[in-house]
């Protein structure tokens, strides 16, 4: 699947319209661990190899809204061509980040919305769609755009995740790839 999403903070006003017009609103707490080689080559490139609360995903980035997810072990194993995908990253990469979220995940229409409170401070909103490998991206971007204006939310070129985590918590590594 590839994942299609905007940024953006919400207000207590927008989030109180939000809650009200969800399908269904799930919480959870997720603890994510980053891998990559020791000189960041895969975060550079815009790929991240996450385990996210005991499953591995691979999401590659196409540019600022798009994203492929690959969330089958076996397929994740293969892009690395490699049998064991936990032996490849003990003997292959290293640890870059560790951190816990509290998420609300809000089902509206065909959007999937959440918004992600960190253990090191951060908060950030997303409004995303699921699509197919052939899924057309600018139609994608611009129903979360009219989404985003039925709902009166300003979309924002936010930092990411881990790039927050970076800046707050290992300055060293965020001046390595940011600086």
């Amino acid at each position: 699947m590839i994942e299609v999403e905007k940024k953006f903070q919400p207000t207590e006003e927008q989030w109180d319209v939000l809650l009200k017009d969800a399908k269904s609103i799930t919480n959870k707490v997720l603890h994510d661990c980053l891998y990559d080689y020791f000189d960041y080559r895969m975060f550079k490139k815009g790929m991240r190899l996450r385990n996210r609360n005991g499953n591995f995903e691979l999401k590659t980035r196409r540019n600022a809204t798009i994203a492929d997810e690959i969330e089958d072990k076996k397929e994740i194993e293969k892009y690395f061509n490699t049998d064991n995908l936990d032996i490849f990253i003990q003997d292959n990469l290293i640890l870059i980040a560790d951190y816990t979220q509290d998420v609300v995940l809000l089902e509206i229409d065909e959007f999937l919305v959440d918004v992600s409170k960190l253990s090191y401070g951060y908060q950030v909103g997303e409004v995303e769609i699921l699509i197919g490998k052939d899924g057309n991206f600018k139609e994608a971007e611009e129903k979360i755009d009219n989404f985003g204006k039925k709902y009166n939310l300003e979309f924002k070129d936010l930092p990411g995740k881990p790039k927050e985590y970076f800046r707050i918590v290992k300055p060293e590594v965020y001046n390595k790839l940011y600086g």
